[in-house]
């Protein structure tokens, strides 16, 4: 990502939420409320944003999206709406047992603390990321008049600065509250270091409960991390981006990986096959879906 450039990944992920939400077998996966925010982003991010959007109306632009999906990972954009769905779940059931914090790390162009922070006004909800991706969602927001003045944006170089540091810097961050951190996407662009410093910053946050909801990708038959039916063109448009896959880890390793940074296991979705719990099968059963990404809940009460 070019330090003066909001995430091409992001976008990325936006308009495929956008494709899952236009299409008519898929549609019911993207409530309306987020439908809206995340055409928004779509439409605001580049000058082809509002055409792209336009285009998603006709079935002919469907299909040319779909073919193209599979050139790269097929079912991606059906994944990454499931993956939101799970990972909202998690979340609101968190907030239930009495979770007053939620901390997104890297939340790029999602919608999902930026809704909740309006439900849930008792809640503190923060966003971490980089800069230039947050100065455009910041100004997307308060353009359309959107957010609430329990949810923060926190911008932060990660080259130069730790979450540990970025938070503890930050005035609305309570480090007082149980709080659930989000790292949905990310760690995969991470270094094994890096990774831990996160589960160890986790870990120290406090005497009371943390509750951890992340993705992560396994490797492939070459040991590398990479979603499962991926094909040679993702590597390239990774490299191009500089953007590339640096941590993965196995599901038989998880728990192990889990006990060794302090953490005990909850709970485990496992990437494409999840698809019939939210829809019928006749409507999606046909469709592919990336395989390879995993959601993890995790806690960490050792200081209790």
């Amino acid at each position: 990502m070019k330090n003066n450039a909001p995430s091409s990944t992001a976008n990325v992920v936006a308009r495929n939420i956008a494709f899952v939400a236009a299409t008519e077998e898929t549609a019911k996966l993207v409530s309306e409320q987020s439908a809206m925010i995340n055409a928004l982003f779509v439409k605001e991010f580049s000058s082809g944003g509002k055409v792209f959007l336009e285009r998603l109306k006709r079935r002919w632009f469907q299909m040319l999206f779909g073919l193209y999906e599979r050139l790269a990972i097929p079912g991606l954009a059906l994944h990454q709406a499931l993956r939101k769905i799970h990972i909202e779940k998690f979340v609101r059931e968190s907030i239930a047992e009495g979770f007053a914090q939620i901390i997104v790390l890297g939340g790029g162009l999602d919608t999902l603390a930026l809704r909740l922070c309006k439900e849930f006004p008792l809640v503190n909800f923060l966003e971490i990321d980089h800069p230039a991706t947050h100065r455009f969602k910041r100004e997307t927001i308060e353009k359309h008049h959107l957010g609430g003045e329990n949810l923060s944006l926190i911008s932060a170089d990660f080259t130069h600065e730790t979450f540990a540091a970025i938070l503890k810097n930050h005035p609305r961050y309570q480090q007082q509250l149980e709080t659930v951190f989000i790292c949905e996407g990310v760690l995969m662009y991470l270094r094994r270091d890096e990774v831990k410093g996160i589960f160890g910053f986790i870990r120290e946050h406090n005497k009371l409960r943390k509750r951890f909801i992340f993705t992560f990708i396994e490797p492939d038959e070459r040991g590398k991390p990479n979603f499962g039916n991926a094909t040679f063109l993702v590597n390239l448009w990774l490299k191009w981006k500089k953007e590339p896959f640096k941590w993965g880890i196995g599901k038989d390793e998880l728990k192990d990986f889990l006990k060794e940074n302090d953490f005990s296991f909850k709970s485990l979705i496992i990437g494409g096959t999840s698809r019939g719990t939210y829809q019928s099968k006749s409507t999606l059963d046909n469709r592919p879906i990336a395989k390879g990404e995993n959601i993890c809940v995790c806690e960490n009460a050792s200081n209790n």
